[in-house]
């Protein structure tokens, strides 16, 4: 994602790299070392893995990284 965009033909790639350098210029990235929910990391790249490998849909994603966050509301902060 960190690439130039200059050496970038396919328009999804040139996309993704564009939005990435948007936000990075943004000062929009933080280390966020306090998971919502248990196990939540596993939750987030197993979604990511099915989102990316087209096995899932990104509303369907959503869902699955929106439950254990709902779940999990009442402890967060604690």
């Amino acid at each position: 994602m960190a690439a130039n965009a200059a050496d970038i033909t396919d328009p999804d790639s040139l996309e993704l790299v564009e939005n990435f350098q948007t936000i990075l210029d943004a000062d929009g990235l933080a280390f966020y070392p306090d998971w919502p929910a248990p196990g939540y990391y596993d939750v987030l790249v197993a979604n990511v893995q099915e989102l990316i490998n087209g096995t899932k849909d990104p509303s369907d994603f959503l869902d699955s990284i929106a439950e254990p966050y709902e779940t999990n509301r009442e402890t967060i902060g604690r």
